[in-house]
């Protein structure tokens, strides 16, 4: 997504996110699997319900969001008593991280408004490069800078991913690195290696190597641990970042 003024072709380049494979665990259900409840009066997802039945004393992860706001769903949680702990909010979508017995997540099923999903685990895809896509895609032209359209200021690219080393081609670009990984085993940098390929293709400058938009500043949010996982909530704590300081970092 493209914040404040912008041209055409440019919209590519604005905000880099690294490739997430699809979750290990559903975070949305069609509502019509085995014991679902996608109704009018809220959501529980069916691996959870079926977890509270097999498994009720076994601790989980969940992202609750509720129509009416944070604050609903921070309460509506509390309200489950002193086993349910919050973790986070997540204000970008309504809602609240937390952990809690799995028996409990049944007494969620019904809650007007409310919807219940895994804070599941998500996992990096593959990737690959030629250096003709730069021309295939226009890219080529922001090589020598954008002199008119940004006067010469390029936005900033934020890379969502395992986090952005600071190398030689990326020297004095790099505006802010924040980690937000919840997950132990994350080292500082890039433990991971995916971030800065990703940094690289956004806004590289390796000569006979450069990326979409060289002179563009970078902005390094990481969310994933050295062996590329990720949960959800710290992806959605990286939008609500973004969205939070698109305009100190011109994002």
């Amino acid at each position: 997504m493209l914040w404040g003024k912008g041209g055409r072709g440019m919209i590519a380049t604005c905000l880099a996110v690294c490739a997430l494979g699809a979750p290990l665990a559903a975070m949305a259900d069609s509502g019509k699997g085995k014991g679902s409840n996608a109704t009018a009066s809220g959501y529980v997802a069916p691996d959870l319900l079926d977890k509270a039945k097999t498994n009720p004393g076994e601790k989980v992860r969940v992202i609750v969001t509720s129509t009416y706001g944070t604050s609903d769903a921070s309460s509506k949680l509390r309200g489950l008593g002193p086993l349910s702990s919050e973790k986070k909010r997540l204000d970008i979508v309504r809602g609240v991280v937390a952990e809690l017995p799995a028996a409990l997540v049944a007494k969620l099923q019904g809650v007007p408004g409310l919807s219940v999903t895994p804070d599941a685990k998500m996992r990096l895809a593959g990737y690959g490069s030629v250096q003709l896509w730069p021309y295939q895609s226009g890219n080529a032209s922001l090589w020598k800078g954008d002199t008119t359209t940004y006067s010469g200021k390029m936005p900033a690219i934020a890379i969502v991913d395992s986090g952005v080393e600071n190398r030689s081609d990326f020297a004095g670009k790099i505006r802010a690195s924040v980690n937000l990984t919840s997950l132990p085993g994350n080292s500082a940098g890039d433990g991971r290696g995916h971030g800065t390929f990703v940094a690289g293709v956004a806004a590289g400058a390796t000569e006979y190597l450069a990326g979409a938009a060289p002179t563009a500043p970078i902005v390094s949010l990481d969310v994933m641990d050295d062996s590329g996982t990720a949960l959800t909530s710290d992806v959605i704590s990286a939008a609500q970042w973004i969205l939070d300081h698109k305009g100190e970092y011109n994002i």
